[in-house]
């Protein structure tokens, strides 16, 4: 057998022995890594066993790229993109005074005039209500070219704040003082609930702030707002029923708090259970003072005793719960 028909073969066994080898060190660094970094190790994994050397040089280079990189980062580009200055629209911005309650955002975002749609996407840079992302990509499925502009360059400014202020408060904050972990409690509260993220990122970010209340748990195990909080975050990841638990267990710990009777209520009454409300109310109607609740507190134990006569008559809420102070 002749050097040219030994060489073919030895390049086959190279070729096999190589890719079992990138094939399992690529199996065992995904498990790793979080699940939106997986997508560019397994690109780079087929490339290297496609093409043993030229393919693991170019796979180093994809993951090193995306490592640089993030994902998340490509949209704080797109304000260059447009050339659009938040700033610019100062006037425009400190004009706006709606409210989340009086004002339907829905209406104002499909309005079939271009200057009201950007006026009311302008009016999220200032007003600090939930859910703004959702109300934004209205703005962006539409068809004026400007107001898509507009609504993408406020998602942007909005997310990259919000980002920010967590990130910045990460790096600073003290975790044996109580209120500037609640300060990032609340950093992380105001960028999930403000819907301004992708379900990949909301999901990864959910993950990290569930670490964050789990080690200031340990810290603080005298903080309801920690047993709430954590509670939220289990609601939102889709374990009711977990959250519930850590509901309860905020209000046994803290009966005169309104966070845990309103979280548990606000659950009972999206999972359409109202026999589970009634005793959480009357045991509010004890212990709850009016002068301590917000206003949204008050809105919502206003409403469910609306409905609570249909529940059981004999439970008058209204007046030991919301009697003047």
């Amino acid at each position: 057998m002749s050097p040219a028909d030994v060489m073919p073969i030895w390049l086959i066994v190279f070729w096999l022995i190589h890719g079992v080898i990138v094939y399992l060190l690529g199996r065992i660094w995904m498990k790793k890594k979080e699940e939106e970094d997986r997508g560019h190790i397994s690109a780079a994994v087929l490339m290297a066993i496609v093409f043993p050397v030229i393919g693991t040089i170019a796979g180093l280079l994809v993951i090193a790229a995306a490592s640089r990189f993030p994902a998340e980062s490509l949209l704080e580009e797109y304000e260059k993109y447009i050339s659009y200055e938040v700033t610019n629209l100062e006037a425009l911005r400190t004009e706006a005074e709606w409210s989340e309650e009086l004002v339907p955002l829905v209406d104002m975002v499909t309005d079939q005039q271009a200057e009201n749609r950007r006026h009311a996407i302008m009016s999220h840079i200032t007003q600090d209500i939930r859910g703004q992302g959702r109300y934004l990509r209205m703005g962006m499925d539409g068809a004026d070219s400007e107001t898509i502009h507009y609504a993408a360059a406020t998602m942007n400014s909005l997310s990259g704040r919000f980002e920010k202020a967590v990130e910045q408060q990460k790096a600073a904050h003290d975790p044996d003082m109580e209120s500037q972990v609640l300060q990032l409690h609340q950093s992380y509260q105001k960028l999930i609930e403000s819907d301004l993220l992708s379900p990949l990122q909301a999901r990864h970010k959910r993950k990290e702030w569930l670490s964050f209340l789990e080690e200031a748990h340990t810290r603080h195990p005298d903080a309801s707002w920690i047993l709430t909080g954590w509670g939220q975050v289990l609601e939102l990841d889709g374990q009711p029923e977990k959250a519930a638990r850590l509901y309860e267990d905020a209000i046994s710990r803290f009966p005169q708090e309104a966070e845990g009777y309103e979280r548990l209520l606000r659950l009972y009454w999206k999972q359409h259970v109202p026999e589970e409300a009634v005793p959480v109310m009357q045991k509010a109607s004890v212990y709850l003072d009016r002068s301590t609740l917000t206003e949204d507190q008050k809105f919502l134990f206003d409403m469910l005793e609306g409905e609570s006569s249909e529940w059981q008559p004999t439970l008058n809420f209204h007046s030991s719960l919301l009697q003047s102070s």
